[in-house]
């Protein structure tokens, strides 16, 4: 929501099947902290 908020972009505009979080960097670590990996391109 961060993201989208710093771009003028309103969550509604954003394709239903997306689930927005409030913050990609907080959620990055949640889903590390659950065994997932990131892999920075």
């Amino acid at each position: 929501n961060n993201a989208l908020a710093a771009h003028g972009i309103q969550k509604e505009n954003i394709i239903e099947f997306v689930d927005v979080v409030p913050a990609g960097v907080l959620e990055l670590v949640k889903k590390q902290n659950e065994g997932y990996a990131y892999i920075k391109p």
